[in-house]
């Protein structure tokens, strides 16, 4: 399925795979979430009630942020560690780690070409409702994306050939910090790691992104979700 920010014409051409070593991952270890029930806990403030039309009218007045709430959906950034993110063709000098330093000056680039693979764990499984890929305007700004789940050793050679969860053509308006591109969840139901493979940019030699945010919520939050207490 082709998830698109922007409708743009992509551009042609092919990449010769790169010799890169990535960064290898740390263990990631579960910690307790500081965030974990404020999302339920909106939720419950914003369900509607009543009838299921008078249901699908007042949420079709929500907007996006309104909505995730009602979901259940906030920022996944606590079950990410930065220094367990890895990738390939990622300059040394730009890692990324600045991707989660919440500073856009610092941001992270890509070494060789415009093309790389950001790899990011997370500490236990999630399910993933959208994602903001935040840049500066300009050459080196990401143009077409791809997103891939649970293939922690992706290759530039798996990104042409193989099937990906989801493909972004980004424009300068997605890039904005507060936009979000909201994808399929069915495509990213139960997510241990995320991959997103950037195959072009705005005509630069390399390109850097600012940050990147997900948005969705744990698979536990999920089950503890649909619980029912008996008795």
């Amino acid at each position: 399925a082709v998830v698109s920010c922007a409708r743009r014409v992509r551009r042609s051409g092919t990449k010769p795979d790169k010799q890169s070593t990535p960064n290898v991952p740390l263990a990631v270890a579960a910690e307790p979430s500081s965030k974990r029930g404020t999302a339920s806990a909106a939720a419950a403030e914003l369900r509607p009630a009543g009838p299921l039309p008078a249901r699908a009218d007042a949420m079709a007045a929500m907007n996006m942020e309104e909505r995730m709430a009602l979901m259940g959906i906030g920022d996944l950034s606590d079950q990410i560690k930065p220094s367990a993110c890895y990738g390939l063709n990622i300059s040394q000098q730009k890692p990324i780690v600045n991707l989660f330093q919440g500073d856009e000056r610092l941001v992270c680039q890509s070494a060789e070409d415009e093309q790389m693979i950001i790899n990011i764990p997370f500490s236990e499984a999630v399910m993933i409702h959208s994602i903001n890929i935040s840049a500066m305007e300009g050459e080196e700004a990401p143009e077409d994306v791809k997103l891939f789940t649970n293939m922690p050793s992706l290759g530039f050679s798996d990104c042409d050939d193989g099937p990906c969860a989801a493909k972004l053509t980004l424009t300068a308006e997605d890039l904005l910090a507060d936009r979000v591109c909201e994808l399929k969840m069915a495509k990213f139901n139960y997510v241990n790691v995320l991959s997103i493979f950037v195959d072009t940019n705005n005509g630069a030699d390399v390109t850097s992104i600012s940050s990147i945010k997900i948005n969705g919520k744990t698979r536990e939050s999920t089950n503890m979700a649909n619980f029912k207490k008996v008795g």
